[in-house]
């Protein structure tokens, strides 16, 4: 429990200048080329990222998100699902979220670095 809540706030603390969303059950879009980053916090979210972002952090739980192009995305919360188009770094720590992605932004064929320290996380390639 420690560890999760260490992850948390320093994701909170790191975010700090993210566009944020800590609504609940709402359905938004965000231009990733006026607002590069963006924090999940809210619950039941369907949100859409376009453009290229910098850093998505999922902290919500049961949220859909999909995103055009993030460098660094993290998924804190419980059962997300997030969809990728391309990546170089996907980190799940929360449990039971469905993640995918298309490739990697830096090296195509090889695509992103994945951690998953949470439990029951499926991560995979879209084909």
């Amino acid at each position: 429990m420690k560890r999760i809540s260490l992850a948390i706030v320093l994701a909170l603390s790191a975010s700090a200048g993210a566009k944020s969303y800590t609504d609940n059950k709402k359905t938004v879009s965000q231009d990733c080329a006026k607002d590069a980053e963006a924090s999940i916090a809210g619950n039941g979210n369907t949100i859409t990222l376009t453009g290229t972002c910098t850093k998505i952090s999922v902290m919500g739980n049961d949220n859909v998100i999909i995103v055009a192009s993030a460098k660094e995305v993290s998924v804190m919360g419980n059962t997300n699902k997030v969809t990728i188009g391309e990546t170089d770094s996907i980190r799940a720590m929360g449990n039971k979220n469905s993640v995918s992605w298309k490739k990697g932004i830096t090296d195509k064929d090889k695509g992103p670095a994945v951690q998953s320290p949470g439990k029951d996380n499926k991560i995979s390639q879209e084909k």
